[in-house]
């Protein structure tokens, strides 16, 4: 199979919203300031520790380190290869455009 452009991945990662796809994984998100703060599906935790940062679209979790774009969240939450995940991204696109 043929490599994922590059712009096509960063095109991905800036127009699909990471807070959409959280809340579309039924994931419960809480307003702090500017940013989001979840619970971190990569290590137990009661008191939520992840940022999402809605103005950069990435996600930092203070308790485990864990980061990155919407691309890298839906490929460790959902278990998907860069190719699926980019599929699902573009299937998210196809389906909601504004998104």
């Amino acid at each position: 199979m043929a490599r994922i452009p590059e712009a096509e991945l960063q095109h991905l990662k800036s127009a699909v919203s990471l807070v959409a796809i959280i809340e579309q994984q039924g994931r419960q998100l809480f307003k702090r300031g500017k940013d989001m703060t979840v619970l971190c599906p990569f290590h137990e935790e009661k008191t939520p520790s992840m940022v999402i940062t809605p103005a950069k679209n990435l996600y930092h979790c203070f308790g485990c380190e864990a980061g990155g774009s919407v691309l890298d969240w839906v490929m460790q939450t959902e278990g998907l290869s860069l190719r699926h995940a980019a599929e699902r991204l573009k299937a998210v696109l196809g389906h909601n455009p504004a998104v």
